[in-house]
């Protein structure tokens, strides 16, 4: 681990090696609509540029690895390239907003709120050393992407086998949810997350996120009173209404609700034996 303080900001700490054996992955396996033409696109041009800075630095320490002024100048050409790389996403984003003019069902739009995306990404783990780069994210993003573009094509072969073509599908939606898709998925089922967090994922986009939330036995009261009365889904309403924790005055509120499936759930929940 390296360390460098930048005149008052926090001390930055960061994983080299972990930084660079990502930009190297990315070097070999890479591949965009832009590579394919021919050109380097973004992603390469920074990958490439850390690899080479490594190789740089590396032969500045075995030079001399006590000499302070040149762990000095290792230090600061460390910070200079993240510098020089936010500069570069900041000026390439600048010129995609200028081309999609404030439409943001444009293309242009797309990318450049990607590209503040990454910004952001490696501000934030230049301060958490723990993180993913930049570099792994967006290439398991685009991982998870083509594998689920896969599957969604095998299932179109199934289309005589309905209930195939459904689970094919299925799996092709939950593969393009990535990685921090299936991490907050794991956090909602872990009985050891802590009540806040689970209080923050009960509101998640993702209604199989919300859905293990509604059956975590950790999840307090107040969470599972409070989203009974903002759900909309049904699976989810069901799962919040069997769990034992949700007060039954909230339940009574759904004996009548439109959805058949969850009108029968709240009716079974208060002992109702018609409930079917």
């Amino acid at each position: 681990m390296d360390t460098q303080d930048l005149g008052g900001a926090p001390t930055i700490t960061m994983d080299r090696e972990r930084v660079v054996h990502a930009a190297q992955e990315t070097v070999e396996s890479h591949s965009c609509g832009t590579c394919a033409t021919g050109r380097v696109c973004d992603t390469i041009f920074f990958a490439a540029a850390v690899v080479e800075l490594n190789h740089d630095l590396r032969l500045t320490a075995e030079a001399s690895t006590t000499d302070e002024g040149i762990q000095r100048a290792h230090e600061s050409g460390r910070v200079e390239a993240v510098a020089q790389a936010l500069a570069v996403l900041g000026r390439t984003e600048g010129q995609y907003r200028a081309e999609a003019d404030g439409d943001t069902s444009h293309l242009s739009f797309a990318l450049a709120e990607a590209l503040r995306s990454t910004a952001l990404v490696i501000r934030s783990e230049v301060r958490n050393p723990t993180s993913r780069t930049a570099l792994e994210i967006m290439a398991r993003a685009e991982e998870a992407f083509e594998l689920a573009e896969y599957v969604r094509d095998v299932s179109t072969r199934y289309q005589d086998q309905t209930d195939v073509a459904e689970a094919l599908s299925s799996v092709a939606g939950d593969i393009e949810k990535g990685t921090e898709g299936v991490n907050r998925l794991q956090r909602a089922t872990d009985i050891s997350t802590p009540v806040e967090e689970l209080a923050a994922l009960a509101r998640d986009n993702d209604a199989d996120v919300r859905w293990w939330v509604a059956q975590n036995p950790s999840t307090s009261v107040e969470t599972l009173s409070s989203a009974v009365m903002t759900e909309r889904h049904p699976q989810v309403l069901i799962a919040l209404l069997q769990n034992p924790a949700l007060p039954t005055d909230r339940v009574r509120l759904f004996i009548e609700f439109s959805h058949h499936d969850v009108a029968a759930a709240a009716r079974r929940r208060l002992g109702d034996p018609s409930a079917r």
